[in-house]
């Protein structure tokens, strides 16, 4: 799946691991899986990522993204309340979907912060965790 989840970090962080040709739908499939995890465990996340990072291709079509924002709304109710989502995008395309994603998400409550790649994305994510949650993430 070119758009594969998983957790990290024992299950403080939600990750969404790009890999290929990526498209709104997997996206959406990925997000749709994390909504299927248990209450408890959604409950114990204090981040989540998008790494874009390995995308060959990225074509989310911008009426993906609302959709994307309707999940998103379902997710921030099950979550801890300012959730951090670190998203490192790359390519233009991935920056400019990604930035539009983060405005219009601003409604479900996380704390959203798009970067040009992986090492700032994590950079952020361990400092906030650490300064919002007193989370300590690990480095690697």
């Amino acid at each position: 799946m070119p758009a594969h989840l998983c957790e990290i970090a024992g299950g403080l962080v939600a990750a969404i691991v790009c890999e290929g040709d990526v498209t709104g739908s997997d996206f959406t499939e990925a997000t749709r899986e994390l909504l299927r995890w248990d209450d408890a465990r959604l409950r114990k996340l204090a981040a989540g990522l998008v790494d874009q990072t390995n995308a060959a291709a990225f074509n989310v079509e911008p009426a993906r993204v609302q959709a994307l924002v309707d999940l998103d709304i379902q997710l921030a109710q099950k979550v801890r309340r300012g959730l951090l989502v670190a998203v490192a995008a790359p390519g233009d395309l991935q920056y400019g979907m990604s930035r539009m994603w983060q405005s219009l998400a601003d409604v479900t409550g996380f704390e959203i912060m798009v970067f040009r790649n992986h090492a700032l994305a994590m950079t952020w994510l361990r400092s906030r965790a650490s300064q919002k949650f007193g989370v300590e993430l690990p480095s690697a």
